[in-house]
C-alpha cells in the first residue's frame, strides 16, 4: 500500500509542477513569481490571460487526457487484452 501512495503522490506532484509550467508558458510570458498574484487578482492583465485562456485550456487538456485514458482502460478490459487498440482489434473499420 505504501508504494501505491508514494507513486500517486509523486505523480500528483509532477502534475502540479507541469501545470505551473504550462500556465507560465505562452506568447505573453508570465514568470512563475507572477502566477500567484495573477491568480489572486483576476482583474489584472496577467489574471485575465490566466483565467480566460490558459487555465481553461489546461483543465480541458487534463480532462481530455483522463477521458482518453479511461476509454483505453475500458477497451482493454472489454477485450481482456493488455495490448488492445483500435487497429489490433479491427474496430477502425466500423467507421467506414
Amino acid at each position: 500500500m505504501n508504494k501505491i501512495v508514494l507513486l500517486t503522490s509523486l505523480l500528483l506532484l509532477i502534475l502540479m509542477v507541469l501545470m505551473v509550467l504550462q500556465v507560465s508558458y505562452g506568447p505573453a510570458g508570465i514568470s512563475i513569481h507572477e502566477i500567484i498574484p495573477a491568480i489572486l487578482h483576476p482583474s489584472s492583465d496577467y489574471g485575465i490571460i490566466l483565467w480566460r485562456l490558459r487555465i481553461p485550456r489546461m483543465l480541458y487538456g487534463i480532462c481530455l487526457g483522463a477521458g482518453l485514458a479511461s476509454c483505453g482502460l475500458a477497451l482493454q478490459g472489454l477485450f481482456r487484452n493488455p495490448l488492445a487498440e483500435p487497429y489490433t482489434c479491427l474496430l477502425y473499420t466500423s467507421d467506414a
